[in-house]
């Protein structure tokens, strides 16, 4: 199969791929871990310079997620459809009037989170986003699977930002298939709304919009731009991607000027580590596309990986339904020859997938893993069930916030939303029986693929 042609890496306007200097060391502080922005090493290359050779093995794939450009399928409401819903919300909504700034739609037919490979300031807007909208949003939780085609302009997840110029505020509404949740409203100052950017000029949106038109709704935009080189992408790569959207004042995704944008990506899906592929679409027509292959998880300057430590904190403990809880806070260690050695900060790209847990007694003997409670988003680890068959594990985010879970099933340990972002000061906690005795057993990490090498572990008090 010809391969597109590509031209000498670049540093496209892109935060972090894991590309460190030794001078960017500073000392882990107090809190989310952070440091100096670092950029995604990029090598792109016009899409218009793809050769395709298209097989059997993509028709297969094509017929079912939006191919030959004939058939479309729906699965979730269009872009203005769901725009139409939130407005009605926001301006329902105490601290406006509201203005539309960002939007962002996920469809996918593999499991996916764009937010892998999103955000500049990394642990910061995590640390602070995912306590500030506590819920499902692009920050927190498992965005639902894709079964329409890629040419529909549908997404079952939409994610809008509004700000208020009269309270200096922002509003995040998202629709999940038609149910619409409005998040209660952030400052313009807070951290969460700084570091991920979402304070950034969100006027230029509306700005942009009256000047230049507003878009065309995604059923006309995913139609064009999948036929003009969407098609043809997913053809060459012949796998399963996701798909998303992105409209207004946002510097997440690609790396390509501020505007409206369709995304095909594989960061931040399940399978997707080390060099991966993307394609951006600009504009209505896919005329403006951008052919781009970024590190994704944490990766040198000759795209080799970093080895990483995953440093627990002490072990803290609680309990409640019948279980006792034992909670490690961590954080990652980069433990690559210099430069890339010391604190592993806004360690980009490190989901769950890539993650096996194991708890194991002194003599090293594993603990009986059980089926994993609370295994969909609840409001706190208390509505996490009492376990009394073995041990099982969440993460949550550094407000505590619930993320996933770990825990065993018919085909062997899983996580139950397997591309969640894992970030420094999250909490990885073992649910075991109330009365159970894990003094000196183990808590063990470790990577389930070559392209990210994770290790640590911790004993328990």
């Amino acid at each position: 199969m010809n391969e597109p042609a590509t031209v000498p890496e670049v540093d496209g306007g892109y935060p972090d791929s894991g590309r460190r200097r030794g001078s960017d060391r500073r000392p882990p502080a107090k809190g989310p871990v952070t440091g100096p922005r670092r950029w995604l090493p990029f090598v792109a290359v016009a899409a218009g310079a793809m050769v395709i050779v298209a097989g059997t093995g993509f028709y297969l794939l094509a017929t079912r997620n939006g191919g030959g450009g004939e058939r479309e399928v729906p699965d979730g409401p269009t872009f203005y459809q769901a725009l139409d819903r939130a407005n009605v919300s926001a301006d329902s909504s105490p601290g406006g009037p509201w203005t539309i700034s960002q939007a962002y739609g996920v469809a996918s037919p593999v499991p996916a989170d764009p937010s892998v490979w999103g955000w500049g300031q990394y642990d910061s807007t995590f640390a602070s986003c995912q306590s500030a909208f506590n819920g499902l949003t692009i920050w927190n939780g498992t965005i639902p699977l894709f079964s329409g085609t890629y040419n529909s302009g549908t997404a079952p997840f939409w994610q809008f930002v509004y700000f208020s110029n009269s309270t200096q505020q922002l509003l995040v509404v998202t629709d999940v298939r038609g149910q619409v949740e409005v998040f209660p409203a952030i400052s313009m100052s807070s951290e969460c709304a700084e570091a991920s950017g979402l304070a950034t000029q969100p006027w230029i949106t509306t700005l942009t919009w009256g000047r230049e038109g507003w878009p065309v709704d995604t059923s006309k935009m995913a139609s064009a731009d999948w036929n003009t080189a969407g098609r043809q992408y997913v053809t060459w790569l012949n796998r399963p991607v996701g798909e998303l959207y992105l409209f207004g004042s946002t510097q997440f995704g690609s790396g390509q000027p501020v505007g409206d944008q369709l995304n095909f990506f594989t960061c931040g899906t399940v399978g997707a580590a080390g060099v991966t592929p993307g394609l951006a679409l600009g504009g209505n027509n896919g005329a403006n596309s951008f052919n781009y292959t970024l590190g994704c998880t944490p990766t040198a300057s000759n795209w080799t990986a970093i080895p990483l430590v995953v440093s627990f904190s002490a072990s803290t403990y609680g309990g409640a339904s019948g279980s006792l809880w034992i909670s490690q806070e961590f954080q990652f260690l980069d433990r690559g020859s210099p430069p890339y050695s010391g604190p592993g900060y806004d360690t980009r790209g490190v989901a769950s997938w890539m993650i096996g847990v194991n708890l194991s007694n002194d003599t090293g003997r594993s603990a009986p893993l059980a089926p994993a409670g609370c295994a969909s988003w609840v409001p706190s680890l208390g509505d996490c069930p009492a376990t009394t068959t073995g041990w099982y594990a969440v993460l949550t985010a550094p407000g505590g916030g619930w993320l996933a879970s770990y825990g065993a099933s018919s085909t062997g340990p899983v996580w139950s939303s397997p591309v969640v972002p894992v970030v420094n000061n999250e909490t990885l906690t073992v649910f075991a029986p109330s009365g159970g005795n894990t003094s000196g057993d183990t808590l063990r990490v470790a990577s389930t693929t070559v392209q990210l090498p994770p290790t640590g572990s911790v004993t328990l008090s």
